[in-house]
């Protein structure tokens, strides 16, 4: 398993990319979840596991932090 961090974003080919070959486990985080992270509003072992979880159940390597906000949201 990877992760793998770009500070820019992701390129919207990206993502399409590594679902196509999904026994490789890759996960994609932007620059601002990780400013969330190091600003300490989100706790990384709770996003990483939601990103894993996102990835083995519906093959998506990106779970960006604005849906991971909301999701927490949404159950708290």
């Amino acid at each position: 398993m990877g992760l793998f961090l770009s500070i820019n974003g992701w390129s919207e080919h990206v993502p399409p990319l590594l679902k196509q070959n999904p026994e490789k486990s890759i996960l994609l985080m932007e620059g601002y979840g990780l400013r969330n992270v190091l600003q300490e509003h989100v706790d990384l072992r709770d996003y990483i596991l939601a990103m894993v979880a996102k990835l083995n159940l519906e093959g998506e390597p990106f779970l960006g932090i604005s849906e991971y906000l909301k999701q927490q949201q949404d159950e708290g």
